[in-house]
This record gives structure tokens, sequence and C-alpha cells, in this order.
């Protein structure tokens, strides 16, 4: 699982904290745990402690933990509620797709996906389908589980045009 976990997290091209993140949930829940068990800033407070050396971390910790969270890009399908976490470049399709996360536990459903914490999708059906909400329409489960960008570092990009 652990394998598998750090090829969806390298192939969507997200940040080293959410990286961290996942990697240090699955394997040991130290960290973690202190998210996973709380508010946007304990998973602040946390991302913090992780990492003192100036990577996306660090720089989540010097900015405003409610801008942070604040600036989340939330969505909401059949009552079902999402987190962009970037766009990535998709070597099969050539082309970017959407990376999101589910904001809630996402079991797997017979004859349409296995069980993620990670998605990809591509622009057409994400416009067509997802519905963009704002943070504070999100029931109090899903507002839990957001977590506070950003989750790229480079000051050269950007971003990918749609």
């Amino acid at each position: 699982m652990l394998r598998t976990a750090t090829a969806c997290v390298a192939s969507a091209g997200i940040g080293a904290g959410v990286a961290l993140y996942i990697l240090q949930r699955l394997s040991d829940g130290s960290p973690a745990e202190a998210i996973s068990a709380g508010s946007p800033a304990a998973a602040i407070s946390a991302a913090a402690a992780i990492s003192a050396d100036g990577s996306p971390a660090a720089a989540i910790a010097d900015g405003s933990p409610a801008a942070a969270i604040a600036d989340a890009e939330c969505y909401e399908l059949k009552g079902e509620y999402y987190q962009v976490i970037g766009h990535a470049w998709c070597h099969q399709a050539k082309d970017f797709k959407v990376i999101y996360r589910p904001l809630y536990h996402c079991p797997s459903a017979v004859g349409r996906f296995e069980a993620h914490v990670l998605a990809a999708s591509h622009f057409e059906r994400w416009d067509d389908k997802f519905k963009r909400v704002p943070l504070s329409s999100l029931p109090a489960a899903a507002t839990r589980l957001v977590l506070p960008g950003p989750f790229v570092l480079d000051p050269e990009w950007a971003g990918a045009p749609r």
C-alpha cells in the first residue's frame, strides 16, 4: 500500500508537504494523527512540526492559517465533497488532469472505482459534473478534512491553462 501511495503522490505532482503527510499517515500516524484529530490550525501546526527547513510545510506555517484553509478549492458532486489539490500532466493522455481528494472516507464501489485518497479527472468531466462550493457550505465532517495549501512550491510556475 505504501508503494501505491508513493506512486500516486509522485504521479499527481503534488507538493512535498502533502506527500509527507499522506505517507506518514499511512505508515505510522505520528504528526498526521494530530491532523486527523482536529482543526485546520492543528493541521498547520503538525505540518510545521514535520518540516522546519524551509519546505512547503514551513511556508504554510508562515502564512495565515485561516487564509490557507479559506483558499481551499472545494467542489460538490451528488452530495459528496472534494478538494482540488492541483493539476498534473498525464503522459498517457498528453493533457492536464485535475487532482483531487474526497473529503470523506472513499471505499471501493464495485464496477466503478477502487478505494482511494487521491484521484484524477479530465477537465471536461470535472467542469460538467462538479460544482464549486464555498468552504462555508461544507458540512462539518467534510470541513475537518480540508487540508491547507499550497500543495506545490515553484515560484516560476504560472499554472496550467484551462
